[in-house]
């Protein structure tokens, strides 16, 4: 049922980024429309987080008449979900139109050769795959061990939900600003500049005394905060990347073309559970350990692969963006006013 949910799900979250190519070939457009859905989706995530086990809880004491999170009340949470589900992605299938162009006039059926071209051959959406990549498996390995981090190293669990709550604020005002932010700055200096503001928020979390919250806290504003921006900047890439592989190749495939930002997400979040495992065992951060019993030769082992082998990555990224995305909004621009020219021309 969970393999059935996850392909599912998968299925709906290409079709629904897919859609942006489809809708407008103007970069800033796309940003726009990109900015309302990862805001809705942030504010879907962040609120399910906060709503879940009130949720649980009330409607397992309205049927079993006890306190608590019992089957029940996971039960009604799970129905209410799969109704939302449902009703939100049919408002999607029947409330947007597709944008009608000589851009969008596929000629004949894509074959699976033509598909493999669309990504093998589209040497920015490659470089591209490789920058996201090293940048998101970096991200996974540090947010996926923020729970070890304030257990065993800042020694003060139950301060690890001020995280969920810098993630959800940082997210709810970092997304709106992307249409502002690019009004003066190109998106590659927004992946850029994020990707410093993270080193950052890994430098004052690496040598920050575990007394110090307030300081905790600035650090996980600079890293938390650009994430979304880096993500927008990631999908806007990708989508300009449709008229990108069209123009070189003469393949347009929006949907395998969009398709490549989830299967690295899932890739990076699937390493993200080896890393826990990885770092717990390594550290000693496992069964009744106390933050007492961790040694300081285990702490510096830790933060080397929960905080400095992830900047490195995210270095390397940068390196990779800023020096092989030649795909600019310019660039772009210029790519969707010649092929509509040439395309214009052929019929």
């Amino acid at each position: 049922v969970f393999i059935i949910l996850d392909c599912s799900f998968s299925f709906k979250d290409i079709a629904f980024w897919s859609i942006i190519p489809a809708l407008s070939d103007d970069s800033a457009e796309r940003g726009k429309l990109a900015t309302f859905g990862r805001f809705a989706s942030s504010l879907g995530s962040n609120g399910t987080t906060l709503a879940v086990i009130p949720i649980v809880s009330f409607f397992t004491l309205i049927v079993t008449g006890k306190s608590g999170q019992g089957a029940s009340g996971w039960f009604v949470f799970g129905l209410i979900a799969a109704i939302i589900y449902g009703v939100t992605s049919w408002i999607v299938a029947l409330g947007t139109k597709e944008q009608e162009s000589v851009l969008r006039k596929q000629q004949g059926k894509t074959s699976l050769k033509d598909v493999f071209t669309a990504i093998t051959k589209n040497d920015q959406l490659m470089w591209l795959a490789l920058a996201y990549i090293l940048f998101a498996v970096g991200y996974t390995a540090t947010t996926a061990v923020l729970m070890l981090y304030f257990q065993y190293v800042i020694g003060n669990i139950s301060a690890f939900s001020i995280v969920g709550i810098v993630a959800a604020i940082c997210g709810i005002i970092s997304v709106p600003l992307y249409p502002s932010i690019t009004r003066f700055i190109s998106r590659k200096y927004v992946y850029i500049i994020g990707i410093l503001s993270m080193l950052i928020g890994y430098l004052i979390l690496s040598v920050v005394s575990p007394s110090s919250m307030a300081v905790i806290i600035i650090g996980l504003v600079f890293f938390y905060f650009p994430y979304q921006l880096i993500f927008i900047a990631v999908l806007m890439t990708i989508s300009d990347s449709v008229e990108y592989g069209q123009w070189k190749n003469g393949v347009r495939n929006e949907a395998v073309t969009l398709s490549l930002r989830p299967l690295l997400d899932k890739l990076a979040g699937a390493l993200s559970n080896g890393i826990v495992g990885f770092i717990s065992v390594t550290c000693g951060m496992i069964g009744d350990a106390q933050a007492s019993d961790i040694a300081s030769k285990s702490i510096v082992t830790f933060k080397m692969y929960a905080f400095y082998l992830p900047a490195a990555l995210m270095i390397i990224s940068g390196v990779i963006f800023l020096f092989k995305i030649k795909l600019t909004e310019k660039k772009h621009a210029e790519i969707v006013k010649e092929l509509e020219a040439s395309l214009s021309k052929g019929n």
